[in-house]
């Protein structure tokens, strides 16, 4: 198993497998790292999307109503996810989710 550290005591556990199966990772970033990660994906010729049935749209804007949202696979398949965040893109999400009544 293959660790890699990121910021804010976040992880990421790899684990050797003879046949990969497919896995979709996501993070959350804020509004720099974002356009260094697309920036980044571009100058290395990754094609990328903003939708993961199409991932290889070049779009970055986030149909989900959010400040920008990238989809990109790597050699194994699997489906990565970079969201933007910012303090406008989560009250927007947050109005939209369904509120929960718990009744007394």
């Amino acid at each position: 198993m293959v660790r890699v550290d990121l910021a804010h005591d976040a992880f990421i556990l790899f684990s050797p497998s003879d046949k990969p199966r497919f896995a979709h990772v996501a993070f959350r970033v804020d509004v720099q790292r974002f356009h260094e990660i697309v920036e980044r994906l571009r100058l290395r010729g990754i094609p990328l999307g903003n939708d993961p049935n199409d991932a290889k749209n070049g779009m970055t804007d986030d149909f989900l109503g959010g400040a920008g949202r990238v989809y990109f696979t790597d050699d194994n398949g699997h489906l990565w996810e970079v969201a933007r965040s910012d303090v406008r893109s989560r009250e927007r999400s947050e109005a939209r989710r369904p509120k929960l009544f718990c009744g007394g």
